[in-house]
């Protein structure tokens, strides 16, 4: 019992430690826009449209053009899927729910077997030492943060023993290239993939699993507790690496109506867009490609009642 009580307490002193003294080592990386995307979405005290996704959605909304459109402000949590899909951006928007707000739900993929964090050492480069996005974390994800804490610790100690944390280092994935929404923005105007797509990276989402029914379920039920209403729309699909068939897309599309106790708003088969749409994933949109799925969106909040 003393050893897991020493274990405890030099765990806890390197933790502020860290934070105090070396973290943050990653202000300009590309997932610390986290931050930003939070201090907006605190910041919005009325009805807002909130867009809740991964790279998907931080790639392919215009979100200025969505809150133009309907006079309410828009925040896009989108990120990166690697840290949880959708789920690390849901917890934050349960942080600053009111009356009459839309959350919009935006997966690329439905079928996970886990609704928590997936890559902690991501999780870690996110969030550091902020303690307000630390209070959104699940119970479910601090084991995952545990586990991943010594390759974050090796990562940020040779940053800060060679002098080279908090910089910018890539002109593309970087806090900057974020817009005050949460878009990201730089110019992109063609697809700069070989062949146009990475092969075998295609969507291949077939069914919805039990645990995220049950997370989106809930997730809907805090929602509508507290005055807002949450509806799901669809990934952009790249045509040439689609990996099941249309069939396949109907079945999805008819259990996700089904299933989550929310209205599913838009049609997968309408999402469907050639590789000249997509500019470095099979997942973000080029400047074209941004500006035809935001105005598809748009088309379903209307068809909705927005």
């Amino acid at each position: 019992m003393k050893d897991v009580l020493r274990g405890i307490t030099f765990f806890l002193t390197l933790i502020v430690l860290l934070g105090g003294v070396i973290m943050p080592q990653d202000e300009y990386g590309y997932n610390a826009a986290i931050r930003d995307k939070y201090d907006r979405l605190v910041e919005i005290d009325e009805p807002k449209i909130v867009l809740v996704g991964d790279s998907n959605v931080a790639f392919g909304i215009d979100s200025q053009k969505i809150e133009d459109t309907f006079n309410m402000p828009t925040i896009n949590l989108g990120l990166h899927g690697g840290i949880g899909q959708t789920t690390l951006e849901a917890e934050l928007a349960k942080k600053n729910i009111c009356d009459g707000d839309i959350i919009i739900l935006l997966p690329a993929d439905y079928g996970y077997d886990h609704s928590n964090i997936r890559d902690g050492v991501l999780g870690w480069m996110a969030v550091e030492n902020d303690i307000e996005l630390w209070k959104t974390f699940q119970l479910s994800d601090l084991p995952i943060m545990v586990k991943a804490f010594p390759t974050y610790l090796k990562k940020v100690m040779e940053l800060w023993t060679n002098h080279e944390g908090n910089r910018v280092t890539s002109n593309i994935y970087n806090r900057n290239v974020f817009n005050e929404y949460g878009d990201v923005v730089f110019d992109r105007p063609q697809n700069i993939m070989e062949n146009g797509y990475i092969e075998n990276d295609g969507y291949n989402s077939k069914h919805l699993s039990e645990e995220m029914k049950q997370y989106w379920n809930n997730f809907n039920e805090i929602i509508i507790e507290n005055g807002g209403t949450v509806v799901m729309s669809v990934p952009p699909i790249l045509k040439e690496d689609l990996k099941i068939s249309n069939s396949d897309l109907e079945k999805l599309e008819k259990e996700l109506k089904e299933e989550l106790e929310f209205p599913v708003i838009s049609n997968l088969e309408d999402y469907i867009f050639p590789k000249e749409y997509f500019f470095d994933t099979n997942f973000h949109l080029n400047n074209s490609g941004r500006m035809i799925r935001t105005n598809l969106l748009i088309n379903d909040l209307r068809n909705y009642g927005v």
